[in-house]
């Protein structure tokens, strides 16, 4: 669901007459793969369309083939598709978080890392960088640059539970359960569950002891959640 309304936003931020542009194109395509109901159809759906070449864009077409493959499981042959995608066209980030993810998911997370290294020297603090090279460095066991890396994006009141799902795994990862469970009760908060969230910052108030920063923080989120609730109850 986050990268579908991710996909949109995106749609919904290009300038007028866009339609016709490779970033439309690529985004539409993006969504449907991700709205699919069969990944194995929607694959195969794309693989027709790349060969008859009836799609208005040839790289969007295999850029869809590329990420049906991917969501149907398949991301040894997704890898060959979207690193020629990234080859013609080098510093567009959807070829390159892809081309990552499809790289991690065959195996091969430490040239998927690389390549988000140097995408994120290219592209200082982007979200979607961050959050993809965060997937990675969990994959390669490395939770506590991935906590790092997603710190200043996951504040409360984002909106984002993906997000917040992702650091509360990176937190635990990295050993600091306390914000990992901090994270989990803004996931709970953001998918309507009030009183998990709270029963979540409960935990992380017991074990942020000797942390007087972090405890504080929490205090301060309970405390909202708590009035939240009880606005709601009225």
């Amino acid at each position: 669901a986050s990268r579908i309304a991710d996909a949109r936003a995106r749609i919904a931020a290009l300038p007028a007459g866009h339609e016709d542009s490779l970033e439309f194109q690529l985004v539409r395509a993006r969504i449907e793969v991700l709205t699919a109901p069969e990944p194995v159809a929607a694959v195969e759906r794309f693989r027709k369309t790349v060969t008859r070449g009836t799609h208005p864009s040839r790289e969007a077409a295999r850029y869809g083939l590329a990420l049906a493959l991917l969501r149907a499981g398949d991301a040894a042959d997704a890898v060959p598709l979207l690193r020629a995608l990234q080859r013609s066209d080098p510093d567009r980030i959807l070829y390159r978080i892809d081309l990552a993810r499809a790289l991690t998911e065959s195996g091969q997370a430490a040239e998927a890392r690389a390549l988000l290294e140097a995408t994120l020297r290219l592209y200082p603090s982007n979200p979607l960088v961050l959050r993809a090279l965060a997937r990675t460095l969990l994959a390669v066991g490395e939770g506590a640059r991935a906590r790092a890396l997603l710190e200043p994006l996951a504040r409360p009141g984002s909106g984002d539970p993906a997000l917040h799902a992702l650091y509360a795994r990176a937190a635990e990862a990295a050993g600091a359960l306390a914000q990992a469970h901090r994270a989990q009760a803004e996931v709970y908060f953001l998918n309507g569950q009030v009183e998990a969230a709270i029963g979540q910052l409960e935990r992380a108030l017991r074990l942020a002891h000797g942390d007087y920063y972090e405890a504080e923080r929490i205090r301060a989120r309970l405390a909202e959640l708590r009035e939240h609730a009880r606005q709601t109850r009225r």
